[in-house]
């Protein structure tokens, strides 16, 4: 299922024809953040963040934040005064 994601809104899950990159380009950034390569987040949706897990409203389980990603994460958090 090469280039197609799954958007997951309100226990809804959308399969789309889309890179992960066409995605995050396409939300706004000041909501949605990258947090590793699979993943995108609301960031309404956190609940808490724990060291390089967080904790998603309506998510069972945990998501981890890469390396990659983690700079940049939590620099957001910190101007959105999360942590």
């Amino acid at each position: 299922m090469k280039n197609y994601i799954a958007l997951h809104h309100n226990g809804i899950i959308t399969l789309a024809l889309l890179t992960m990159k066409d995605v995050e380009e396409r939300l706004p950034k000041t909501h949605f953040i990258r947090v590793q390569k699979s993943f995108i987040i609301a960031v309404n949706k956190i609940i808490s963040i724990d060291g390089n897990r967080i904790i998603l409203r309506g998510i069972s389980s945990e998501i981890l934040i890469g390396e990659t990603y983690r700079k940049d994460f939590m620099e957001m958090m910190k101007k959105k005064l999360l942590i």
